[in-house]
């Protein structure tokens, strides 16, 4: 089973490499390196059947915009984290981009509430700190995790 979807994964990265923007193949890279530690059988199958079904999906169709990423992120993605979570603790992270953006929201509504230096440079310190965190989590192999 494991080998299918091995094949699937490396013929859609090597036919299609300009499909590695919207199409979450990190994720689904950790979710096949992790496919032989879920424990129940049938969360083994259900895990299969939708990495199976997202491989065809991201083989078959084009996503061209945020909008139809999440579309396949919520339809495939999400419900394969969750099998994932229940069996071995994987965790969602949020994209680092997405992190820089709220860290500059929460300083714009700083800068207008607050007009203290001290706050604007204490938040951009734990985002700078969640930010190389979260970085460095994406880049290690062995982190069960999955992102957006």
């Amino acid at each position: 089973m494991k080998s299918e979807l091995i094949e699937k994964y490396n013929l859609l990265r090597e036919k299609y490499p300009f499909k590695n923007k919207y199409y979450h193949l990190n994720s689904i890279r950790n979710f096949i390196n992790s496919y032989d530690k879920i424990n129940v059988s049938n969360d083994k199958i259900e895990a299969f059947e939708l990495l199976q079904a997202y491989l065809d999906y991201a083989t078959n169709n084009e996503i061209e915009t945020n909008i139809q990423c999440r579309q396949a992120f919520y339809l495939y993605i999400q419900p394969i984290g969750i099998l994932y979570k229940r069996n071995m603790k994987f965790i969602f992270l949020i994209q680092p981009s997405s992190i820089i953006l709220i860290t500059f929201i929460i300083n714009i509504f700083i800068l207008f509430f607050k007009n203290d230096v001290t706050y604007f440079l204490i938040l951009n310190l734990i985002g700078l700190i969640i930010y190389i965190l979260v970085k460095s989590f994406l880049k290690k192999d062995n982190v069960f995790c999955y992102n957006f």
